[in-house]
């Protein structure tokens, strides 16, 4: 795989400096300079993990090791920086970006900051704050083992970090992301649409009217996959189209229903800022759905007492999800206009429903 990310690198970094291309994509030299940069520090992270893989089974000091370890952290850490950063500057942001959907990397931030970023004193997502100690004498040559403290719980939370998981992941995610930005590029200098956006308004559409249009669902996937040539499933828009596809095998019920058209409709909207780039003309279709009252009710309540867990709801890989979302039911309980709703997001936490659970904590955060 390494060897593939230097080579994706290579062709970006030459269609980049493609006037051709140049002409396409910036509208100003800032931008340029950004997506340029982006590919050079992507490079730069190349050689990191190249020499720690030549390096790290050879016997050597513990001090040695954890200059190794904690330069390799902060470099993936850059690196994902980078291809977010590549993003921005061509106007795609996160479409193409799947890191968050590869469970070993979403946890890289949390990892590099208890690490080596503020190890003594640093905020958790909860205002809550902790600290790390490293376990110097378990620390192997690709190993470190760690420990959390709060100051909101008597209980330690420990931690073992793969590094050779880490790199395979950064470089699996790395190359789907380089291939469907080179693969954008192309798309940008030859063709003037996508195609793809009167599919998912028709499987918007059919779902008003109770229809689970897989036909329609998988001709977006297939169409979207030969669009982009890429095959893999932390893409965010095949991720997307995987979640629903889950959700229309569902027992449906009425919050089941709701989360299935917020997941539709961003889909559609990923489409559309994809398709945007390509055509100036399109133009974004209005979806709406009247979704579930309790839902809606909900995410008032919840703003409107700034909830201090209200960021982490969103997050269901966060280590202390489960803990507030356990004792968000467990408040809604109490309340007669919230307990259907608090028994089924109870049943689905006891199901460990990893896409419904993800479903309901980014429709507290959509909009």
């Amino acid at each position: 795989m390494l060897q593939s990310n230097f080579e994706k690198i290579q062709v970006l970094k030459r269609k980049l400096d493609d006037p051709a291309y140049q002409e396409k994509l910036f509208k100003s030299k800032f931008n340029k300079k950004m997506a340029q940069t982006s590919v050079f520090t992507l490079e730069n992270i190349y050689y990191i993990i190249d020499e720690y893989l030549i390096s790290y089974k050879i016997e050597r000091k513990k001090q040695e090791q954890l200059l190794l370890l904690f330069g390799l952290l902060q470099g993936i850490f850059a690196g994902i920086d980078a291809l977010y950063s590549l993003g921005r500057s061509l106007g795609l942001n996160k479409i193409l970006i799947g890191l968050n959907q590869n469970k070993v990397l979403k946890e890289i931030k949390r990892i590099r900051n208890d690490v080596v970023g503020h190890p003594t004193y640093r905020y958790y997502d909860n205002n809550t704050i902790g600290f790390c100690i490293l376990d110097f004498e378990k620390m192997t040559e690709s190993t470190i083992f760690y420990s959390i403290y709060t100051d909101d719980s008597d209980d330690v939370e420990r931690k073992t970090v793969d590094m050779i998981e880490v790199i395979n992941s950064y470089l699996k995610e790395s190359i789907t992301n380089l291939q469907a930005t080179s693969r954008f590029l192309d798309l940008k200098l030859k063709i003037d649409t996508v195609n793809l956006l009167d599919l998912a308004v028709a499987l918007f559409n059919n779902y008003l009217n109770e229809v689970k249009d897989k036909i329609n669902l998988d001709k977006i996937k297939e169409n979207y996959q030969k669009l982009m040539e890429i095959d893999n499933e932390n893409d965010r828009i095949l991720w997307r189209i995987s979640n629903i596809e889950y959700m229309f095998s569902l027992e449906e019920n009425d919050y089941v229903k709701h989360l299935i058209f917020l997941e539709i409709k961003k889909l559609y909207e990923s489409l559309y800022e994809l398709e945007r780039q390509v055509n100036s003309q399109v133009r974004k279709q209005s979806l709406v759905f009247e979704g579930v009252p309790e839902l809606n009710r909900l995410k008032r309540d919840l703003r409107k007492h700034k909830d201090k867990n209200y960021n982490l709801y969103n997050d269901y890989t966060h280590p202390l999800y489960l803990k507030f979302l356990k004792s968000l039911i467990k408040k809604l309980k109490k309340e007669k206009k919230y307990y259907n709703l608090s028994l089924w997001l109870e049943k689905i936490v006891l199901e460990n429903d990893q896409v419904l659970l993800y479903a309901f904590g980014s429709y507290l955060k959509y909009n």
